[in-house]
C-alpha cells in the first residue's frame, strides 16, 4: 500500500476481516480484526480536500499494544505502517483505533 491507497473505499472492503500486526511478543504478531466500525468524519471548514476516518479493530486482552506506530499486514491489502491508540478493554478483548486524515486531489 502506498500513502495514496489510504483511503475509506479500499479498507471498507477488509471489515471484519483479519490484520497482522508485527509486534515483539513471543509469538511475533498479534492478530486483529477490523470491526464493522469505520466512521467517516464529515468534512467542515477545516477539513475541506482531505479525507479523514477512523477505523476500529478489535484484539486480544493481553498482550496490550500501546500507542504507537506498528506495521499491519493483511492478505490482500498488504503491508502499512499506521499510528494506532488502544482506545478500550473489556473480556472480550483490546479495542485499538487509527485515524486517517489524507490529502485529495
Amino acid at each position: 500500500m502506498q500513502a495514496d491507497d489510504l483511503r475509506l473505499s479500499l479498507f471498507t472492503t477488509a471489515k471484519s476481516s483479519d490484520f497482522q500486526i508485527a509486534a515483539i511478543t513471543p509469538d511475533g504478531a498479534v492478530a486483529v480484526e477490523l470491526t464493522a466500525s469505520l466512521v467517516h468524519l464529515t468534512p467542515g471548514a477545516s477539513t475541506r480536500g482531505y479525507e479523514q476516518f477512523a477505523m476500529l479493530f478489535v484484539g486480544p486482552v493481553q498482550p496490550l499494544l500501546p500507542q504507537g506506530t506498528y506495521r499491519f499486514r493483511h492478505d490482500t491489502l498488504g503491508e502499512r505502517w499506521l499510528f494506532m491508540v488502544p482506545v478500550g478493554q473489556d473480556a472480550q478483548g483490546t479495542q485499538y483505533e487509527v485515524c486517517i486524515t489524507r490529502k485529495v486531489d
